[in-house]
């Protein structure tokens, strides 16, 4: 772990710490670090998306959820009582955008759960902001009322309305008749959502009833979350340690799911317990934290709940000393028995922190032109300023927000409605298709090319359906949709299904035109199209399904052939015995749609194979299980790649950490690089994406959506017959690539080196490892110094971050295998050793641990 360090409050005899906390914690700007020390070797921060030739092994991770709790099929009943306490001061305008942001009239829960949601502001207002309030209050309780109570409760110390005994009343005074399933979820009023509130609620509700080790959901946090702007530090998400876990409800529905994790093992953002920024707990852990400060805060003054950032930093403080375990008290033992955090798949909301309106703590406010962070700005948009916002009935425009890139929780940018032009043609292009999809096929089998299918021609009835329902105003984006089939020599009637099953599932569905044609014959009677026309209507789905005859054998050959017949620029790509997720196109398309820069879009994605005795630990379903009937399915692993465009440049050195099938990219680009090697057989898309870097760095990115589920199966293209080929393969790439960066050739570096990085654990001596670390060092500093105008400074702090870790990892394998004496390194120069002390002076606890664990 790198970066300055801030220490666990841990003497309540010693209040020292407290005025440093309360420097750095901000519950309206974001939390600083506090971060754990662990004795664990380090690890690089990418996560490969290639299953069979990934760094973490699932079989090797550590069961950091009990059984118990993770078969989902015996979870309690989703049906709960939500407080969402919002925290607000003279700042009415960005309380209404948040409120409104909730989506309090629509009932946008998902299945039959039960879910009660009360919303409770609680304002401070100085007199100039009283007239904005009051605005706000009328909007969202007077003639225009919403479904859910919303209720404004305004400080007054002339009256003993302060701060802490206003939270009492909401929090504490009325546990004792609610029930054990009772949420409380904290937001700040320069939080803005991008879900509605329920969906959130509803989300954290199931992982909180299913894992009953949870004590956090982060709303605020999700695999994209690298960087601590308050801090401005790196903060990359521990991707090896996350689970994914879903209730039963939830079974099919993955974008509902979330991840937890050992908090010990997070850093800065990601090891903060307790944030009033979208944080959501039992209401009955929260009573017994306040509880706890409320008893400590009478021998230490500093310990207390009277303002929001004193709430924050005392709440942290309390779990902290509760981790320690020093104690017999109640909130000692809940935090030892709730050791982890949960955090959503995808992006719940984000914080604008354009302003800054309380005087207890100081954190920096974001930059503008978002992360951009050399040529960015730091706007103080006052208050008093935005009341004109108010009057004229500005709004933001949430969906910019959530079709964005961003690796910070905290934003500077103000996006309104109107303010970006649109990067596609409008719904009524005519005959323009919005989206091609490339799925190759050489076998199925059968039913799961089906699902398959399905599971993409589902996407386009979902917006359409979304559209009707009056939840989305833009035009539609996967409407005309083309698929093309790639007939790879299949010989086991896959194909046939596919078309059967998209015949079948348009019968009854009028609003869907559906063309199919067969070109794998030159009979006429054969490649006549069999249409289902749709009635003449703006709001209808027109899918195209084209299936080819690949020329040559191979999957690069197919995929080659297949983009030839593709006839929109926006490709996906899809395998036929994987299952896609609900909106996972979508939310590509948009991501490309505002970001004009990435020719390449991932997702991350889940390991699965299906039950043969239906006794599994993790019992989940498929998505689309209502159209495709599937057996229960173990989830293996999650892959989770970075979305942050400059890291991957530097991580796709050292391994595929983008998923194959579950890109979206711009087909011209592609076939402007030379499209995929068909010399290659089971690392094509590696070879591709490192070929498109070269010529286009920064342009691959994935977002936190899971988009796929990848099935593992004795036919799957990364089942463990072909890896050993794949390896082959993936390591010759590297070492290309590796030869680019460093602007050399095959005499100057051998693959030997290469393999050593990739696998650490494999060096047959003390010298190759030492070598390796020296070539990271090389590499590091020729890929900053290349890239300089490119890389925005968060990125090179990722970079440089991932460095120290993979020489770290290098250094304590070193001494591991080697023993002590190992740590002369090479004659004459540095070894892995001395690289690690001389970047990462601050870990000379973890090289003590080390050192005291190995023989000499």
């Amino acid at each position: 772990m790198t970066g300055s360090r801030l220490q666990p409050y841990c003497n309540m005899g010693d209040d020292s710490n407290a005025p440093a906390l309360l420097d750095l914690v901000s519950s309206f700007l974001g939390p600083p670090a506090t971060v754990e020390t662990t004795r664990s070797a380090p690890r690089a921060l990418t996560d490969t998306a290639t299953p069979s030739t990934g760094r973490a092994n699932d079989a090797n991770a550590p069961n950091i959820i009990p059984s118990s709790t993770t078969d989902v099929q015996h979870g309690t009943p989703i049906a709960c009582n939500a407080t969402v306490v919002v925290f607000s001061k003279d700042r009415p305008w960005q309380l209404q955008q948040l409120i409104r942001s909730m989506k309090l009239s629509l009932d946008a829960s998902a299945g039959s759960q039960q879910i009660t949601i009360n919303v409770v502001v609680i304002a401070r207002r100085d007199e100039f902001f009283s007239e904005g309030y009051q605005k706000v209050e009328d909007e969202f309780t007077g003639n225009h009322k919403t479904e859910r109570a919303i209720t404004f409760l305004y400080e007054d110390t002339a009256i003993d309305k302060t701060f802490g005994s206003l939270l009492e009343k909401v929090i504490c005074n009325t546990v004792e008749d609610q029930a054990d399933n009772t949420l409380v979820m904290f937001l700040t009023d320069d939080c803005l959502l991008l879900e509605p509130i329920e969906k959130i609620v509803f989300c954290a509700a199931s992982c909180l009833s299913s894992t009953p080790r949870a004590l956090a959901f982060l709303s605020r946090l999700h695999p994209a979350i690298s960087w601590c702007q308050t801090r401005n530090v790196p903060c990359p998400p521990p991707r090896e340690e996350m689970r994914y876990v879903a209730h039963k409800v939830l079974r099919a529905q993955p974008d509902a799911g979330a991840y937890v994790f050992d908090r010990k093992v997070g850093v800065a953002d990601w090891s903060y317990p307790f944030d009033l920024s979208g944080g959501i707990y039992r209401r009955s852990d929260v009573v017994t934290i306040l509880d706890w400060i409320r008893e400590r805060g009478q021998q230490d003054g500093k310990l207390s709940y009277s303002h929001p950032n004193r709430l924050e930093v005392s709440g942290n403080i309390a779990i902290s000393v509760a981790e320690k375990g020093n104690s017999l008290d109640r909130l000692s033992s809940i935090v030892g028995q709730c050791s982890l955090n949960a955090v959503p798949t995808r992006p719940f909301l984000v914080i604008l922190a354009i302003n800054r309106v309380q005087d207890v703590c100081s954190a920096p406010l974001a930059l503008r032109n978002g992360e951009d962070d050399k040529t960015g700005t730091e706007m103080n948009y006052q208050p008093s300023a935005l009341l004109k916002f108010l009057q004229d009935g500005k709004h933001l425009d949430e969906m910019i927000y959530r079709s964005s890139h961003f690796n910070a929780s905290h934003l500077g940018d103000l996006n309104f409605i109107g303010s970006k032009t649109e990067l596609l043609p409008e719904a009524d292009a005519g005959a323009v298709t919005r989206i091609s999809v490339l799925i190759p096929v050489k076998m199925g089998p059968p039913k799961y090319a089906a699902h398959a299918i399905k599971s993409i021609l589902m996407q386009p009835v979902e917006e359409l359906e979304e559209h009707s329902c009056g939840l989305k105003d833009e035009a539609l984006l996967l409407s005309p949709m083309q698929i093309v089939i790639v007939d790879d020599r299949c010989r086991d009637g896959s194909i046939d299904e596919m078309i059967s099953a998209a015949t079948l599932l348009f019968e009854s569905k009028s609003q869907v035109s559906l063309v199919i044609r067969d070109f794998r014959s030159s009979d006429a009677d054969s490649t006549a199209p069999i249409a289902k026309p749709a009635p003449r209507d703006t709001k209808v789905i027109r899918i195209s399904i084209d299936i080819v005859a690949s020329e040559r054998n191979g999957i690069a050959s197919a995929l080659n052939y297949g983009l030839r017949f593709c006839s929109s620029d926006v490709v996906a790509r899809m395998d036929a015995d994987d299952v896609s997720c609900p909106h996972r196109l979508l939310s590509q398309v948009r991501a490309l749609r505002y970001r004009p820069d990435l020719n390449v879009v991932g997702t991350c994605s889940l390991l699965f194979c299906e039950q043969t005795n239906g006794k599994g630990k993790h019992v989940h379903a498929l998505p689309y299980t209502t159209v495709a009937e599937t057996p229960g399915i173990d989830i293996l692993r999650s892959s989770v790649p970075s979305s942050d465009p400059g890291f991957v440049s530097w991580a796709i050195l050292f391994s595929c950490c983008v998923s194959h099938p579950s890109v979206v990219f711009r087909r011209k680009i592609i076939q402007q690089v030379g499209a995929y090697d068909e010399s290659i057989s089971r690392a094509e898309d590696y070879d591709l994406w490192n070929r498109l870097l070269q010529q286009h760095p920064h342009s691959i990115a994935s977002t936190p959506n899971i988009g796929i589920f990848h099935r593992k199966h004795c036919g799957s293209s990364t089942s463990g017959k072909h890896s050993a080929q794949q390896n082959l393969e993936a390591n010759d790439i590297s070492l290309r690539a590796m030869q680019s960066v460093l602007s050399c050739n095959d005499t100057e570096l051998d693959i030997k080196l290469v393999t050593t990085i990739k696998k650490p654990d494999d060096a047959l001596c003390a010298s190759d490892l030492d070598k390796a670390a020296v070539l990271l060092s090389e590499l590091e500093s020729s890929f900053l110094r290349d890239n300089s105008n490119i890389l925005t400074e968060r990125e090179e702090g990722l970079i440089r971050l991932d460095c120290d870790a993979r020489i770290g990892e290098l250094a304590s394998i070193c001494i591991k295998k080697f023993g002590r004496n190992a740590t002369s390194g090479l004659s004459g120069s540095s070894g892995a050793w001395q690289i690690w002390v001389s970047r990462c002076p601050d870990q000379n606890l973890e090289r003590i641990s080390l050192l005291c664990h190995t023989c000499s």
